[in-house]
């Protein structure tokens, strides 16, 4: 998982994979606030993996990755003053980073999980991946005649056998455009995709609830993701605050995610 500005989910997000994943993991926490002037964030998810015992790597910058990731009339991935360009790049180049660096090197069997996921129910990854080389929500793009140009994996929830994937170094999860259409983080996985039409695939399925009337928090905008048809995660979206969310709105939909996760 990579953190960035919720400290607070680390522990739990662990918790819920602790009370929810059946056999044995290993929780990695990918430090993205590396690149903030002000350390508080950074020092603040530092401390909370250190004192849940989690292996912590910080995200680094690498010229080599930057030189081959932008498309196009994307912005630089880096401003001036060295912090990222906008929201949807500083999810997109840590990812682009870990791949690269310490994912892809691995024959394990993996779970890519945004921040503000939570293993809501028993589930056993392990046996899913058993079955599947990849599984992923998917996406897609289409052109002013609504023609799909491009359909890729999403990167909030991934799950991968990566000892059975062929050539997983050419996984490119960078966002940017397809014939000029702009894509989501990780819209440039479609090219891999189309070149390995055999590998084995799980759609996983979203329920995106815009507005739920029983909650105290408006809108609601929270996301409940199937695994093989079981409702296994709960996304609570937005948690980094890109959609400038008031403090009492968090404050309220963070209860209600423990009350949740209880």
């Amino acid at each position: 998982t990579f953190a960035h500005k919720r400290p607070d989910f680390i522990e739990m997000q662990l918790q819920s994979f602790n009370k929810n994943i059946q056999g044995k993991f290993e929780f990695i926490v990918f430090n993205n606030a590396t690149f903030d002037h002000d350390r508080k964030n950074y020092n603040s998810i530092n401390s909370m993996c250190n004192n849940l015992g989690c292996k912590i790597i910080d995200i680094e910058k690498d010229d080599d990755l930057i030189s081959k990731l932008p498309q196009g009339t994307d912005p630089q991935i880096f401003q001036g003053d060295g912090t990222y360009t906008d929201a949807n790049i500083a999810c997109a180049y840590p990812l682009c980073w870990a791949w690269e660096h310490v994912v892809s090197t691995t024959d394990d069997m993996i779970c890519i999980i945004d921040s503000d996921m939570f293993i809501t129910n028993p589930i056993n990854l392990s046996d899913i991946l058993g079955k599947y080389q990849l599984c992923f929500v998917p996406q897609s793009r289409v052109n002013d005649k609504n023609e799909i140009v491009a359909e890729y994996m999403w990167n909030g929830l991934v799950l991968a056998n990566l000892k059975d994937l062929p050539d997983k170094k050419n996984i490119n999860w960078w966002c940017g455009r397809i014939k000029n259409i702009p894509v989501d983080v990780g819209g440039q996985t479609h090219k891999y995709l189309g070149d390995h039409p055999e590998l084995k695939l799980l759609h996983i399925r979203s329920q995106h609830v815009s507005d739920d009337p029983q909650v105290i928090f408006h809108p609601s905008n929270y996301e409940w993701l199937w695994l093989e048809e079981k409702r296994a995660v709960l996304h609570y979206r937005s948690g980094s605050n890109w959609n400038n969310m008031t403090n009492d709105y968090h404050q309220r939909k963070t209860q209600w995610l423990k009350q949740k996760l209880a």
